[in-house]
């Protein structure tokens, strides 16, 4: 006959890890002041990895590469012989 605590054994933390199938996100507060530092994920029994952090101040950019720009002249440099070429395609093709 089996011992009534058997069956009633505490699973370790690494047997509970390997059942779990969806990830665990949550959101780390700083313990002076409550305010939210970012979202983590736990990866394993006792691990867990920064998924996004949070910044007190808003990024600054500048223009590194004008797109607008470079694109602009682009089409215009290129339109007229592609055009042409999507054209003579065309009328080669057409039934």
């Amino acid at each position: 006959m089996r011992s009534p605590t058997a069956s009633c054994r505490r699973a370790t933390a690494s047997a509970r890890w390997r059942g779990r199938r969806k990830p665990i996100f949550f959101v780390a507060r700083s313990k002076r002041d409550g305010s939210p530092l970012g979202i983590y994920q736990v990866v394993g029994p006792g691990r867990v990895e920064p998924v996004m952090i949070f910044s007190k101040k808003a990024p600054t950019y500048y223009v590194r590469f004008n797109f607008a720009h470079v694109v602009g002249e682009s089409v215009s440099c290129n339109s007229a012989k592609a055009f042409n070429e999507a054209l003579a395609r065309a009328i080669a093709t057409a039934k």
